[in-house]
């Protein structure tokens, strides 16, 4: 008699054990990696860089605070000495700021990684273990610069002889930076109509006073509109 017993597949039985065998030894290896990281705090941006202990970067933090440094976004080596290395330092602000060329410099002594030094744009920071200025004193910050871009061209429109027709560049076209006398210096172009009604583009430079918010000068095409 023929037998009709459907036949059993064993032909799977093999790989489905490789696979089983292959799969736990995955997942036991990723268990293991785990538990081997647990625990370990990841290394900062200044710790990994400048190759610091957590005192270390504690003591370089209060330094930095005390500066006016802000959130560290950028560490570069400068230059390295026998007994001291330099750093190119850019936090959030001065990550950003096109008002500057400089960035902020910090020496460090090579072997206790103390902070000797600290300039920005060669202006004196933090010398022989004193706080000398803040950095945010020697710089404007984003979000005065949005202020001022805004104040600014409504002060420059006063003086025009057109102002509805007055066309000012993007932000990437202002400049903005500190004089030695501490005011704030904003710099772009207008283009308008003159009195002729003819249409011409001027450069202009305004001074803002820092302790007060006002304006102590406004040139436009060489032409000064406030008068100290």
């Amino acid at each position: 008699m023929p037998n009709n017993e459907p036949k059993k597949r064993r032909g799977c039985l093999i790989p489905l054990a490789i696979f089983a065998v292959v799969l736990i030894a995955i997942i036991g290896g990723i268990a293991a990696g785990v538990s081997g990281t647990a625990g370990q705090k990841p290394k900062s941006l200044l710790a990994e860089t400048i190759g610091l202990t957590e005192q270390q970067e504690r003591d370089l933090l209060e330094v930095f605070d005390a500066c006016g440094v802000l959130e560290v976004k950028e560490v570069t080596q400068f230059k390295e000495g026998e007994s001291q290395t330099s750093y190119h330092v850019r936090d959030v602000e001065t990550d950003h700021y096109r008002g500057m060329d400089g960035t902020i410099v910090v020496w460090l002594d090579n072997g206790t990684k103390a902070v000797e030094a600290i300039y920005f744009d060669d202006q004196d920071i933090y010398v022989d273990g004193a706080v000398v200025a803040q950095v945010p004193s020697f710089y404007v910050s984003s979000a005065q610069c949005d202020e001022y871009r805004v104040s600014v061209q409504l002060l420059v429109k006063e003086c025009l002889s057109h102002p509805d027709s007055a066309q000012f560049g993007s932000a990437s076209k202002w400049a903005f930076g500190v004089n030695e006398d501490g005011y704030d210096v904003i710099q772009s172009s207008v283009t308008a109509q003159n009195a002729m009604g003819v249409e011409s583009t001027e450069k202009f430079q305004v001074l803002i006073d820092r302790s007060t918010g006002e304006p102590v000068s406004l040139n436009i095409g060489g032409t000064e509109y406030i008068q100290q």
